[in-house]
């Protein structure tokens, strides 16, 4: 049997009993348990104000990890899965549709950009094949001029990559 756990409406009633000095406490206290949380409230913190900043600062951080790809092996899935891993996790600290859907425009045309002739193993394929999906699925849930702009952007994904990427049909 596990401990049940406080719903958010009781964590929040309890939270204003604190003091500032015990939120502090507790909001470090967070912040060492886990690399997740830290990450959390260096968002909350210092980035909040200006999201489209730090999803370009994370593209940049990114981006080294596409160029140090070479496409041919597995040990790439590692990296590409590292990738969408932390373009999910920034795309939740963020909680705006928009620059989540444009994170992943970006994931699109960089793995055009970068894995052209170099993808061969299936494993590989299947990171654009998801975030091409994932992109589709997203268009659903946004304002009619926000997803004809991301239609656009699709059909421009899927010539980019009908030429460079030999095994992909759009």
């Amino acid at each position: 049997m596990g401990l049940k756990s406080a719903s958010i409406n009781e964590i929040k009633k309890e939270l204003g009993f604190l003091n500032e000095a015990e939120l502090i406490a507790l909001c470090l206290k967070l912040g060492k348990y886990k690399k997740e949380n830290k990450e959390l409230l260096e968002f909350v913190l210092f980035h909040q104000g200006d999201p489209q900043a730090y999803a370009d600062a994370l593209k940049k951080d990114l981006e080294e990890v596409f160029k140090s790809l070479s496409g041919a092996n597995y040990s790439d899935a590692k990296k590409l899965r590292k990738i969408t891993k932390a373009l999910n996790k920034h795309a939740k600290y963020m909680q705006n549709p928009t620059l989540e859907v444009d994170l992943w425009i970006w994931f699109c045309l960089t793995y055009c950009d970068s894995m052209a002739v170099k993808s061969t193993a299936q494993v590989i394929r299947n990171f654009f094949v998801k975030a091409v999906l994932k992109v589709e699925k997203m268009q659903s849930k946004l304002h009619e001029d926000l997803a004809f702009d991301v239609a656009q952007e699709l059909e421009k994904i899927g010539q980019i990559a009908s030429k460079s990427l030999n095994w992909y049909a759009s």
